[in-house]
């Protein structure tokens, strides 16, 4: 039998392709010798179309590569927010925990976050501005302190602080994500003195050494909650937001953040109207 001659290229390549799958459409009225010939001779063709279409034009490789690897992350990515959405009534089970906004508002954003994550430090003007520009908007924080053991005592004081002087959460709030780099706790406990006063921040701190305090138990509930419900919802960043009404989701904070978070806003909106 004459060597079957076919273009050694990627197009060339995939005509033999197309050419093996007739052969084994049609192998059941062929000589099985004849077939097997056949079927070695295509393999051949093939590997060897490929290899020679690969070294002609490499980039073409790594173009294939970086494709699959970004359908592959977008796949990912919608996995993980299918797993928020699924998680959506337990991440709009908000009673009694912080937020800035309209307590009534009617749309409300949930929002993950740590108060050493730069990211979170960059979405934090950005929620500012969207509370400032929506007086229907209510932003609840589920903080989630996962970079180290001042993210989580910031979080604890930020806890205690919402149940003893709700009033001022949101300043202490402010000063701990506007504080550039790590907090160290000698930063969480100036930021409390300038918030509450010297007084009551030494009420706060006497709670917070106390680990049978009823008000840092509720506060460490409420954080491991938060974390719990992160993992279930797939949350494996901060920041993370969600938006209840019309299931709109931010991951990280790019640099068209605020105009993602008023596009989700916009959507929800006309979900409640």
């Amino acid at each position: 039998m004459p060597k079957i001659d076919f273009k050694s290229t990627a197009i060339g390549a995939l005509s033999v392709a197309a050419i093996a799958l007739c052969v084994n459409a049609i192998g059941a009225r062929d000589d099985d010798a004849l077939l097997a010939r056949i079927k070695a001779e295509i393999k051949s063709e093939v590997s060897a179309g490929v290899s020679q279409g690969i070294k002609d034009n490499p980039k073409v490789l790594v173009e294939t590569i970086q494709a699959y690897m970004q359908s592959e992350q977008d796949r990912q990515a919608r996995d993980r927010d299918q797993q928020a959405v699924a998680q959506k009534a337990e991440i709009a089970r908000t009673e009694g925990l912080p937020f800035i906004g309209n307590p009534d508002g009617t749309i409300h954003l949930v929002y993950f976050f740590d108060a050493n994550c730069i990211y979170c430090k960059r979405m934090d003007p950005v929620l500012t501005q969207v509370v400032a520009e929506n007086p229907d908007v209510k932003i609840i924080h589920r903080e989630i302190p996962i970079l180290s053991e001042t993210s989580r005592l910031a979080a604890q004081i930020g806890n205690v602080v919402w149940q003893f002087h709700p009033d001022k959460y949101r300043d202490l709030h402010d000063r701990f994500l506007a504080h550039e780099g790590a907090l160290t706790e000698e930063n969480i406990e100036d930021y409390l003195k300038l918030v509450l006063g010297s007084e009551n921040s030494e009420t706060i701190l006497a709670r917070a050494r106390n680990p049978e305090d009823d008000a840092v138990h509720r506060a460490n509930d409420r954080i491991k909650g938060n974390l719990r419900l992160a993992t279930e919802a797939g949350v494996n960043g901060t920041p993370f937001l969600y938006v209840v009404q019309g299931d709109g989701i931010v991951r990280g904070a790019g640099e068209n953040a605020h105009e993602q978070v008023t596009s989700l806003v916009k959507k929800a909106r006309e979900t409640v109207r």
